[in-house]
């Protein structure tokens, strides 16, 4: 899968768009979600074409992965610094809320879908993983693909 095309556009060849939004989310929109759907939303720290993706796990739940918060709060010149090098990254869950923050997101499903034994097995080894977060060879999208992974 290329994730160049996932960082960039938001989308991907191999995965097809549930729906949009401009922000927030319906309980009508809510009830479209299934295990691993990637949330796709605008990064905070840059207003360019970057996106951050995050993995629904059910339960209103998102995992995400992320170099750590003090690597984050320097902005994006230090995250893509350290594309040189590999810092700290941090596997977490969030509520879907807290995920979203009232950011513009697209949800995409796997067109091939994903059977959610195997995906819950890897969402409890990630939970138990210290991964290094690298900004082009191990990031976010990278982490994601990961857990859909056949």
């Amino acid at each position: 899968m290329d994730d160049c095309e996932l960082a960039i556009s938001g989308t991907h060849k191999d995965f097809t768009t549930v729906f949009e939004s401009k922000g927030g989310l319906s309980e009508s929109e809510k009830s479209q979600l299934k295990k691993g759907d990637l949330i796709v939303r605008s990064m905070e720290i840059s207003k360019g074409p970057f996106h951050h993706v995050g993995t629904y796990c059910g339960r209103s739940e998102v995992i995400d992965f992320a170099a750590n918060p003090d690597v984050q709060q320097q902005g994006l010149p230090r995250l893509m610094s350290a594309s040189m090098t590999y810092v700290d990254g941090t596997v977490c869950k969030l509520g879907l809320i807290n995920f979203i923050k009232e950011n513009p997101f697209r949800v995409l499903r796997l067109k091939s879908g994903t059977s959610e034994e195997d995906f819950d097995k890897r969402v409890t080894m990630a939970m138990n993983s210290a991964p290094k977060y690298n900004f082009l060879t191990n990031n976010c999208m990278h982490f994601a693909m990961g857990l859909l992974k056949k």
